[in-house]
């Protein structure tokens, strides 16, 4: 649309100059009388009330016949048709405009009418002024996104690039903004398969112009290190009540990720499962002979494949820990993997760990509470435990933890460093081949006090933990950068503290949580691009963060 208003296309750049340095008052220098009297006479269209811009098709000096070309709607996304009627023609000063056979210049724009231009250096010339309502030639795609996965198609021409993170994009409905009055096909309203690409049409108003969209799978390049700066979001939140879980019994106290899927452990219950990029609620599991064992399904946690593993609660010497495998959330029929019975009166199976691919080579973790810092480890090899009994390790660090402890382990080599926490929360870096906590996160930083959540990730050449501060009736988590670790005696004060620091959330509300109760998990998407952090706060919420690593440039 040549003629349009304001902040559209301008015919004439010197007379768009002077409109807004007259809006805004804007204060000129002096100019010469020859500047002054360049392109006088220029005339323009406004609304009855003053309001609005519409510059002529052409630019002075006009030709014997003016046009303007008008919406067919003003404005143009509204219902309301555009009305030429009462239309206020205008020029600049020193210059007049003269509407033959009127004493004011409220003129019909639907009709022809004459004019004369008396410009400012004396003289004049006579015009016959036109009206075009003119159909929109704009056919552009503006935004494409899949709001049920809380994806956004990044456009690029007439490219749309979708990056999943893993996500399933079968049979979604997406979200969908075109020019104004144009139309697009297929229709958004009809659900399409984007695991393959999609090819969209744009049809102008004016039924002529058309423009043709894909939707598919992009493989951009990657920012040079770790997460893009500023790309974390929460993509979203439930409370354990919209699950349809007791948000009041303190029996919901892990959750894991396999494939698409979040498990929410709820303890002596089928467990829930919901759509990990939508919060959605899916389903329950088969819990299978977990359900007999003595405190059963006490926490959930899964390899890198999205293989589960579930134990219940040792709470006394003679009884016996059992350790389930799940192929996955839909798994009808779990193995039991480990089954050994404890000597000790220590508490296991509160926390667990697994890293790994569990039908080939992984490691299991356990802290045992009460128990002077031991950590359990099984290792699993062709999808088999080489021993039920445990290999005992003892922490060599000066945390001691009584209630609960988790391990995240970086490698599934045995001496490989491992990250670990406690009551009261020193997140430590366990140097196994030196015997010794060589990094130490006080728990003063952040007040850490109640901190049993840990979570390890490696990110596009960066590496990161995850943990959270919980008390009664509130929790927070935190994404932490680890890629050198002794990031982790960075005081709060010093000014890389918050660089590393890349998340800390909003206070997440429970109720009253008693035992401080929570778990982290971080899952990195298959293509690399997408790091998804998902907190559990007992008695309280389930939520998402979604972080990335995409270079926009190269899209």
């Amino acid at each position: 649309m040549k003629a349009n208003f304001i902040n559209m296309k301008v015919a004439s750049f010197s007379m768009f100059f002077v409109l807004l340095c007259t809006l805004a008052s804007c204060k000129r220098e002096e100019q010469s009388l020859t500047d002054q009297y360049k392109d006088l006479g220029s005339i323009y269209i406004t609304l009855p009330n003053g309001e609005g811009y519409f510059n002529p098709v052409g630019s002075t000096p006009y030709d014997e016949s003016i046009v303007f070309e008008f919406p067919t709607h003003f404005p143009l996304d509204s219902d309301d048709e555009f009305s030429l009627a009462g239309m206020r023609i205008n020029t600049n000063s020193p210059s007049r405009v003269e509407v033959i056979g009127q004493k004011d210049n409220i003129v019909d724009m639907s009709k022809e009418f004459q004019i004369v231009i008396h410009k400012g250096n004396g003289e004049s010339s006579k015009h016959t002024v036109k009206s075009i309502i003119k159909e929109s030639s704009e056919a552009e795609l503006l935004s494409f996104s899949l709001p049920t996965m809380n994806l956004e198609g990044y456009v690029r021409g007439q490219l749309i690039s979708l990056i999943a993170g893993g996500a399933d994009l079968s049979n979604l409905t997406p979200q969908v903004l075109v020019s104004k009055r144009a139309t697009i096909h297929p229709l958004p309203t009809t659900p399409q398969n984007f695991n393959n690409p999609v090819e969209y049409t744009v049809t102008a108003q004016d039924g002529v112009t058309t423009k043709k969209y894909t939707v598919k799978f992009a493989t951009p390049g990657k920012v040079s290190n770790g997460i893009r700066l500023g790309s974390a979001r929460q993509i979203w939140i439930k409370t354990l009540t919209e699950l349809g879980i007791d948000a009041t019994n303190h029996m919901t106290t892990s959750i894991a990720v396999s494939k698409g899927d979040l498990i929410v452990n709820t303890r002596e219950k089928r467990n829930k499962i919901i759509n990990r990029f939508n919060g959605a609620l899916i389903g329950e599991m088969v819990m299978g002979d977990i359900a007999t064992e003595t405190f059963q399904n006490f926490f959930i946690t899964s390899d890198s494949k999205g293989q589960l593993l579930m134990s219940n609660l040792v709470a006394a010497a003679g009884n016996s820990l059992a350790i389930y495998k799940w192929k996955n959330s839909s798994d009808s029929n779990p193995k039991k993997l480990i089954n050994w019975t404890m000597a000790a009166a220590w508490n296991v199976g509160r926390k667990m760990s697994v890293i790994g691919d569990l039908d080939k080579s992984a490691v299991i973790y356990l802290a045992a509470s009460n128990s002077g810092n031991t950590v359990l480890r099984w290792k699993i090899t062709n999808g088999v435990a080489e021993s039920q009994i445990p290999e005992a390790l003892t922490f060599p660090g000066a945390t001691s933890w009584t209630q609960m402890a988790d391990v995240a382990p970086t490698s599934t080599d045995l001496s490989a460093p491992i990250f670990i926490t406690g009551h009261p929360g020193n997140i430590s870096y366990w140097d196994q081949i030196a015997q010794r906590a060589a990094y130490v996160f006080p728990n003063t930083n952040l007040n850490l006090i109640h901190n049993n959540a840990l979570d390890f990730a490696e990110f596009n050449q960066a590496r990161y933990i995850s943990f959270g501060r919980v008390e009664d009736k509130f929790g927070e988590f935190y994404l932490f950068n680890v890629t050198d670790p002794s990031h982790l005696e960075v005081e709060t004060s010093n000014p890389l503290f918050k660089d590393y620091l890349v998340l800390r959330t909003s206070d997440l509300i429970t109720n009253s949580n008693g035992n401080r109760t929570s778990d982290v998990v971080m899952k990195v998407s298959d293509d690399g691009y997408k790091l998804h952090m998902y907190c559990l706060l007992t008695n309280g919420v389930v939520v998402a963060y979604e972080f990335d690593c995409i270079d926009f440039d190269t899209l």
